[in-house]
């Protein structure tokens, strides 16, 4: 079970931020260049999770999230077999 993925803009010359179907290199307001995008879902709490890494948890309520929005078991149920 995951969470849905969007990608956004942040543009860091007019400040716009929007929600995108796929990632250009420019703004959309402005057209400028300096570009951000970062990759949001939104847990089952509603708060919103930056998916940034291996693992990313909910500032909402904890739950683990992996880069493409699944979610993880809890770190104390991992097994350790490398």
């Amino acid at each position: 079970m995951g969470i849905d993925v969007q990608k956004r803009v942040y543009c860091r010359t007019c400040q716009h931020e929007q929600i995108v179907e796929a990632q250009d290199y420019e703004c959309p307001r402005c057209h400028s260049e300096d570009v951000f995008y970062e990759t949001v879902g939104y847990c089952e709490c509603g708060a919103e999770v930056i998916l940034y890494g291996m693992t990313n948890t909910c500032p909402g309520c904890g739950e683990l999230y992996n880069g493409f929005g699944q979610r993880l078991k809890p770190i104390n149920e991992w097994e350790d077999d490398w």
